[in-house]
This record gives C-alpha cells, sequence and structure tokens, in this order.
C-alpha cells in the first residue's frame, strides 16, 4: 500500500512558491554576473540566455502565486533577506568563482527547495521540479572549468576552496531559514524536533560533492 503524504496547508505551497520565486531573481543576478564577468563573448551571450530563463521562471512562479489568490510581491519578499545574505557574502572576485557559483551555488539553491518540495501536492510538486530543471548551467560550466583547471592545474585548489566556501555560507542561510520558520521546516521533515533536516543537509552535501567532482574539483 502506498504511503500517503501528509495534509499540507496551503500556505506552506505559497511560502515554497515565494521561496522558489526568490531564489529564480538572485538565479537570474548570479548567471548575469557570470556573463558580465566573461572573457569570451559566445559563452557571455549564453550565460545571459541562462539568466532570462530564471527570471522567466520568477515570472511562471509569481503568476502561480497570484492564480492562487497570494499576495505575491509580499510571500517573495519574506524570504529575501537570507538569499541576499547569500549572494552578498559569496560575491565573486573574478571570472571562473563566477561560473562555480553559476552552477554549483544555484545548484544548491535548487537542491533546497527541491527537498523542501517534496510535501507538496503531486501538481505543485510537478510545477517545482519543471522551473529547477532549467537552465543547465553544467552543459557550459562544467567544460569550460575543466579545460580551465587542465591547462593550469594551480586553478584547481582555490576553486576548490571557493566551492567549500558557496556550501558553508548556502548551508548557514538554509539553517536560518529553519529557525525563522520551525513549523514549516517540521512539516517538510516530518519530525517535530527537525532530526531530519541534518538528513536533508547531508543530501545536500552528496550533492554537492558531486557537482564539484564534475568540475574536476573536490569539496
Amino acid at each position: 500500500m502506498t504511503e500517503q503524504p501528509p495534509e499540507v496547508p496551503s500556505d506552506v505551497a505559497e511560502e515554497l512558491l515565494g521561496l522558489l520565486a526568490c531564489g529564480e531573481v538572485f538565479g537570474f543576478h548570479t548567471l548575469a554576473d557570470a556573463s558580465a564577468r566573461s572573457s569570451d563573448i559566445s559563452q557571455a551571450v549564453r550565460l545571459m540566455e541562462m539568466a532570462v530563463q530564471h527570471y522567466d521562471a520568477y515570472v511562471r512562479t509569481r503568476q502561480r502565486l497570484l492564480d492562487g489568490g497570494a499576495d505575491a510581491d509580499a510571500v517573495i519578499a519574506s524570504h529575501a533577506e537570507p538569499l541576499a545574505a547569500y549572494f552578498g557574502r559569496t560575491r565573486s572576485a573574478d571570472e571562473f568563482q563566477a561560473l562555480v557559483k553559476a552552477y554549483v551555488g544555484n545548484g544548491i539553491a535548487a537542491d533546497f527547495v527541491r527537498e523542501m518540495s517534496a510535501v507538496l501536492d503531486e501538481d505543485t510538486r510537478d510545477f517545482v521540479h519543471d522551473v529547477l530543471s532549467a537552465p543547465r548551467t553544467d552543459e557550459i560550466v562544467v567544460p569550460r572549468l575543466r579545460a580551465v583547471i587542465a591547462r593550469d592545474q594551480a586553478k584547481a585548489g582555490p576553486l576548490a576552496l571557493w566551492g567549500r566556501r558557496l556550501m558553508g555560507e548556502a548551508l548557514s542561510q538554509a539553517q536560518r531559514v529553519a529557525a525563522d520558520r520551525p513549523e514549516l521546516v517540521a512539516l517538510i521533515v516530518g519530525k517535530a524536533d527537525l532530526a531530519g533536516f541534518q538528513q536533508m543537509m547531508a543530501r545536500m552535501t552528496t550533492s554537492h560533492s558531486e557537482r564539484m567532482q564534475a568540475l574536476g574539483l573536490y569539496a
């Protein structure tokens, strides 16, 4: 017999859609920054196109909130502070840090929302996963950075450290979200004492390590 998910209040879906939309705003900024720093015009254009995908995702998600009767802008804005703190504390110093942040940093944010979407109804969960399916930054970032590191192994160490910093800052802000919204996180991880939250963080850390390895780096 298939286990049925717990009944989830409608405001939980609003919260997670607001988090998703806010994340898309900062995803746009991250890709736009990577594009602006690019030394290759064709790469810059592709990153710009990916930034636009984040904007389009924001528009879609905000419209879904509006269609559900939510005060979309207020719901989205309620998630801005921790995301802005992460973005501000992880400003890229150069083109290669910006590429790592575009792939690894945005990937961490997507993992967090994807994990938290597990309790949503099927239609909303499918919407969230569809939004998170693009852009595929790995298609441009992985070959670019692997080629750079192959030419200059001295870049590997600093970029690996940068990846660790991105993960550390992301976990710090995720814990802040948990502290600010304990009832929401307790519902999502299924335990009132939030013990499941650490398991969720462990899964995110594993995904982060896989992305770093794809770049030829180690977390």
